[in-house]
């Protein structure tokens, strides 16, 4: 019970705090979750947060619920994710009355959301650069090959911004590939991993397609319906 109420606490906090998108969160929650806590290590983090780049919906929210069913089981699952995402959606709902209640007029309300904009991409920018050092550079760094992965995912997702997906899925089985052949070891346990993602992922899709005939066309179900297949069919957070 006490590690509960630790990780409510400590989720909810970063649900409060962990503002510049994924990545800003991805970077905080390694920070709390593996450094501090030791809840996780290091390199589980990693995996997981390649997972969860490949399903479907909001990653910061999966990784939450991934890191508290890791140590806690699946009550450290449901708490992790709800004290994670209930912060946000208030933050939400707040900002959403501001912004309508003061867009008939003023100057100060769009200045406010520039400025906001502006504080989010340093975020995360210095985010990127945080969770990037320990697959580039340092002990346990991949070296040359992680520059390779990074340029060349790079220039592919710049050019083809819809194929992020197939970038990160494809640079996976590169980097599982290129690991059975140093190793001398056949590469089954990295595709299967992937394959069996994939196939989960397309589950919802095939569900949500079924129902399709049910949803009425009133704004709230067309409102709920458009927001339900971003978060079935939507990868790698190219929301």
């Amino acid at each position: 019970m006490n590690l509960l109420r630790t990780m409510g606490i400590v989720f909810l906090r970063m649900g409060f705090l962990s503002f510049g998108g994924p990545v800003a969160a991805m970077s905080l929650m390694e920070d709390e979750a593996s450094r501090k806590h030791g809840w996780i290590s290091g390199t589980k983090f990693s995996e997981f947060y390649a997972i969860c780049k490949i399903l479907p919906g909001p990653t910061a929210t999966q990784m939450a619920i991934l890191i508290g069913r890791e140590k806690a089981g699946v009550a450290g699952g449901i708490v992790a994710g709800t004290a994670f995402f209930v912060p946000s959606f208030l933050i939400m709902l707040g900002l959403s009355w501001l912004y309508m209640s003061g867009a008939k007029g003023g100057t100060l309300l769009p200045q406010f959301f520039s400025s906001v904009q502006a504080a989010a991409l340093v975020t995360i920018v210095t985010s990127v650069i945080h969770l990037g050092k320990p697959h580039l550079v340092g002990p346990g760094s991949h070296g040359v090959t992680a520059w390779i992965v990074l340029l060349i995912s790079g220039i592919l997702v710049g050019l083809f911004p819809a194929s992020e997906p197939l970038v990160i899925v494809g640079m996976g089985l590169l980097g599982a590939f290129i690991s059975g052949a140093k190793s001398n070891t056949p590469m089954v346990k990295g595709p299967a991993i992937l394959l069996t993602a994939a196939v989960g992922a397309s589950l919802p899709a095939s569900a949500a397609a079924t129902t399709t005939a049910a949803v009425t066309s009133s704004t709230l179900a067309s409102l709920f319906w458009t927001c339900f297949k971003g978060g079935t069919f939507i990868f790698g957070t190219g929301l």
